[in-house]
């Protein structure tokens, strides 16, 4: 005796001739839906920018506010006074996890502080709490900055 009835498990692969027809004769085009919008005949819709669909109007173009100056640290080292100063910021290693946040601190002679003569860089969170010795040590280790006389 066979057992005719259905066992559950996966259906059959069908072959191209055995699809299941999408729609019957008669019942005229399938409604278009894509990037466009809405169903065949409707009117298409454009976009429009968040701005003006929120009714705002354009901001006026403001002069930029001036820069905050860097935090500077003052120190004496040898027979000079100096300035530490922090001259740029980033980030160093790959991954989400395996990055360092780093400041270049540029180091010039007190009296002319728009000519940096030295560079290091130490971490991020480090700049405000150093004190004068921790300066000076930072100093010391401090690459020269080349100039390219042009």
């Amino acid at each position: 005796m066979t057992d005719e009835r259905k066992r559950p498990g996966p259906e059959p692969v069908r072959g191209p001739g055995d699809r299941p027809a999408r729609q019957e004769a008669g019942d005229g085009p399938k409604p278009v839906r894509g990037r466009e919008g809405g169903e065949a005949g409707q009117e298409q819709r454009k976009p429009i920018s968040a701005r003006a669909a929120m009714g705002a109007a354009a901001p006026e173009t403001e002069a930029p506010a001036e820069a905050l100056p860097a935090p500077t640290h003052r120190f004496r080292h040898g027979d000079g006074e100096w300035l530490a100063r922090i001259a740029g910021e980033g980030a160093y290693g790959t991954g989400g996890t395996g990055r360092a946040y780093v400041v270049a601190v540029h180091f010039c002679p007190a009296d002319n502080d728009e000519d940096p003569v030295r560079e290091v860089l130490i971490p991020a969170a480090r700049f405000d709490g150093l004190d004068e010795t921790e300066l000076q040590d930072l100093f010391e280790r401090a690459s020269p900055i080349e100039r390219n006389e042009d």
